[in-house]
């Protein structure tokens, strides 16, 4: 009977090792969960000391296009490389496309006083010079509500290749350094 006693016994210590288990299981979900629903004031308001971005699924500010106004620029641009989030010194290997005047640009995500605006032909054409297709960013370029460049490009994976929305999170902060290079540019609307 004690061998019958001390499974048992043993069988309760490993159920409790499975209560911590499922109630540490449980802490991460609620972790993930809260993470997904964070307001837009947890964003971040810059990069400095003690300001660090928030890391945020893009597609939670996605919009309608059509409600929002379209640009384009006047004469054609050959913008710079995307700065990195994290590093200002990192290059950006790849060669961008020129932007042409015939290039319209659409609102893509509204994040508080910015859009960040996208443009399909833009994209076709810088995928193309990549020579990635299934791979291919989704270029968008930081404006004002006005059209003034404020903080250059942002890169966003695409929604529609990657499995899950982790995948996609970046941070909608723009850098203090990523608007080198498109100094006094305005895109102005597309009619």
């Amino acid at each position: 009977m004690r061998g019958d006693s001390r499974r048992c016994s043993d069988g309760a210590r490993s159920n409790i090792g499975g209560d911590q288990y499922m109630r540490a299981l449980a802490l991460l979900i609620v972790a993930l969960l809260l993470t997904a629903c964070m307001s837009f004031e947890e964003l971040g308001n810059g990069y400095g000391p003690d300001s660090k971005p928030k890391i945020v699924d893009p597609e939670r500010f996605k919009v309608d296009p059509s409600k929002y106004p379209k640009f384009r620029l006047a004469e054609e641009f050959d913008p710079p490389s995307p700065a990195d989030d994290w590093d200002p010194k990192y290059q950006w290997k790849h060669i961008m496309v020129s932007i042409l005047p015939s290039d319209i640009w659409i609102v893509r995500h509204d994040v508080a006083d910015r859009y960040i605006v996208m443009s399909e032909s833009y994209n076709r054409r810088q995928c193309a010079r990549e020579q990635k297709f299934a791979e291919c960013y989704l270029y968008g370029v930081f404006l004002t509500k006005q059209g003034q460049v404020s903080g250059g490009w942002k890169l966003l994976r695409n929604p529609d290749r990657v499995v899950a929305f982790w995948e996609r999170e970046r941070s909608l902060v723009p850098t203090s350094w990523g608007n080198k290079g498109w100094e006094q540019l305005h895109f102005i609307e597309s009619k």
